[in-house]
């Protein structure tokens, strides 16, 4: 998702340790870099003295802040979902006692089951944060 912000909002982000990797102003886009955004096209470096946006925008005469920029990288979850919950090492046992095979079978069904209770935990914190952003 894409999100317009200001310079201001920006420097917010940076300060908190959440700045964006990638951010796009008059067309060229910019990486994070040493707390500033590093711009590799040479149309913009040839034409300014430094290649740094943060740097060059606080070179104006007036206040940057009100300046937008947009954010390119896509929204990632606040938690990683769980890809797989279960007993693995069933293979690895010489199981004699079919109570021992009972129990695994059990607790793979309990640790899946709760895998998916955790997964709909995480949709509903990561739906949330991605609704306060």
């Amino acid at each position: 998702m894409n999100k317009t912000i200001t310079v201001y909002e920006l420097l917010g982000l940076i300060k908190d340790g959440k700045a964006p990797k990638i951010v796009k102003w008059e067309d060229y886009i910019f990486s994070f870099y040493n707390d500033d955004y590093l711009c590799k096209n040479e149309d913009f470096v040839k034409n300014r003295e430094t290649n740094y946006l943060l740097c060059y925008l606080f070179s104006f005469p007036e206040s940057p802040l009100n300046i937008k920029v947009e954010i390119l990288e896509e929204d990632k979850p606040i938690i990683e979902k769980i890809s797989r919950l279960n007993y693995q090492q069933i293979g690895t046992y010489q199981l004699d006692n079919n109570d021992t095979l009972g129990f695994i079978k059990a607790l793979n069904e309990q640790l899946t089951k709760h895998g998916r209770k955790l997964n709909e935990i995480i949709d509903y914190i990561n739906k949330e944060e991605a609704d306060k952003r």
